[in-house]
C-alpha cells in the first residue's frame, strides 16, 4: 500500500466519524490545493550550510515559497542538502549539471560525496559531479534506494524485492525477503554489513525491518499498530550506528481533516530496543504532503521536511531532539545530505 492508499483508508475513516457535509467541503478545497501543486512542483536543489543561528521566519500560504538562506556551518563533513523544493526555484549554481526538472523520487548521496544517485524516467541514475555525466544503474519505478558506505553496493528496493546491485558490473543479487511486501526506503548501517528498510507483512501496518546485506538475519525492529498514512517512514541509520531515526504517525483530531495525522521523528536501537519519540513535525491529512527525514554526515542534526501550516517546510534538529529550526520554506519528500572528506 502506498502513501495515497494509506491516506486514503485514513481519510475514509475520518469521513464516518465527522460531518460528512464539512468533510465533502475540506475534500474538494484539497484536491484543488493537489492539483496546483501538481502542475507547480518543481526540484529544487538548495545549498544548505548548516548549524547557523536562525530564527522563526514569517511563513506564506501555499504558491508562495521562499528559500531561506542559513548561517556558516560549523558541522565537518556536512556538504549541501538536496530536496524537492516543491514550488520553490533552483539555484543553478549548487549542483552545477544536475538535471533537477528530471528528478522525482528517492536521492542517494555516493560515501565521498562525488555522485548523486536518483531516479528519473523509470530509471535509477548516477550524476557524478566531477564529469558532469549521468549512467543508468538499473529500471526502477516507485522504488527506495541507498549508496552502500563502501561504495560498492546500490540496495534497490520495490514491491516484494530487495536487491543488491554491484556498481561496477550491474550484477544482481536478490535477498530472501519472504512474506513482506510494499518493500521500500533502505538506509544502511555504516558497518555497511546490514539495512534496515520499511515493508508490510501480510498486509498489515508497515513495519521497521532489518537485515544483513546478504540477505541472513531479517528481523522486525519496530512495527506501527496504526493504519495512518505512513505507521513507519523514512528509516535513517545514524552515523554512528547506534541509532535508526524514523518518522512515524498517530492518529490526531477526528474532527479536522487538517489536523488528522499527527508526524513524528522517533529513534530505536537498532536491535529493536529502546525506542523513542524525539519530536512532533506537525499534523496533516497527507494526501498532497510527503515527509522525508535524514542524518547529517556528521551526526549530529537530522534534516526534517515539517508541516506545521498549509505547507510543508525543511527543517533542522539537534540530534536530542531540540532546536527545531527552519530552513527553507516550500519542501517534501527525500532528502539527500552530501557527506564531504573530512580535512
Amino acid at each position: 500500500m502506498n502513501i495515497d492508499e494509506r491516506a486514503v483508508v485514513a481519510t475514509e475513516g475520518l469521513r464516518e466519524a465527522s460531518s460528512p457535509v464539512d468533510l465533502d467541503v475540506m475534500l474538494r478545497e484539497l484536491k484543488q490545493t493537489r492539483a496546483r501543486r501538481a502542475g507547480a512542483r518543481v526540484v529544487t536543489v538548495l545549498l544548505v550550510v548548516v548549524l547557523g543561528a536562525l530564527g522563526w521566519s514569517v511563513l506564506k500560504t501555499p504558491g508562495a515559497a521562499d528559500v531561506q538562506p542559513v548561517g556558516p556551518s560549523r558541522g565537518h563533513g556536512n556538504g549541501v542538502i538536496v530536496f524537492n523544493g516543491g514550488r520553490g526555484s533552483v539555484p543553478s549554481d549548487v549542483v552545477p549539471g544536475l538535471p533537477t526538472a528530471a528528478l522525482d523520487s528517492d536521492l542517494s548521496w555516493s560515501p565521498d560525496g562525488a555522485a548523486l544517485a536518483y531516479q528519473a524516467h523509470r530509471q535509477l541514475r548516477i550524476f557524478s559531479l566531477n564529469t558532469q555525466r549521468t549512467r543508468v544503474v538499473a529500471s526502477c519505478h516507485r522504488c527506495g534506494f541507498a549508496w552502500s558506505p563502501r561504495g560498492d553496493l546500490m540496495a534497490v528496493a520495490a514491491g516484494k524485492h530487495l536487491r543488491m546491485v554491484q556498481l561496477d558490473t550491474g550484477a544482481v543479487a536478490v535477498l530472501d525477503t519472504a512474506g513482506l511486501s510494499s518493500i521500500g526506503q533502505p538506509t544502511w548501517a555504516p558497518t555497511g554489513d546490514r539495512l534496515a528498510f520499511v515493508a508490510q507483512n501480510l498486509g498489515g501496518p508497515p513495519g521497521l525491518y532489518a537485515v544483513d546485506s546478504d540477505g541472513s538475519d531479517l528481523a522486525l525492529v519496530w512495527s506501527s499498530d496504526t493504519l495512518e498514512p505512513f505507521g513507519v517512514w523514512d528509516p535513517a541509520w545514524s552515523p554512528d550506528g547506534t541509532t535508526i531515526a524514523f518518522i512515524d504517525s498517530t492518529e490526531g483530531n477526528a474532527e479536522s481533516l487538517r489536523h488528522s495525522t499527527r508526524l513524528h521523528i522517533s529513534t530505536i536501537a537498532p536491535d529493536g530496543t529502546g525506542a523513542s519519540r524525539l519530536s512532533d513535525i506537525g499534523s496533516c491529512i497527507c494526501l498532497g504532503f510527503q515527509p522525508g527525514l535524514t542524518w547529517s554526515p556528521d551526526g549530529t542534526t537530522l534534516a526534517v521536511n515539517a508541516i506545521f501550516t498549509r505547507q510543508g517546510n525543511l527543517y533542522e534538529i539537534d540530534a536530542d531532539g531540540t532546536h527545531l529550526r527552519l530552513v527553507a520554506a516550500g519542501s517534501e519528500g527525500p532528502i539527500g545530505w552530501q557527506p564531504l572528506p573530512r580535512k
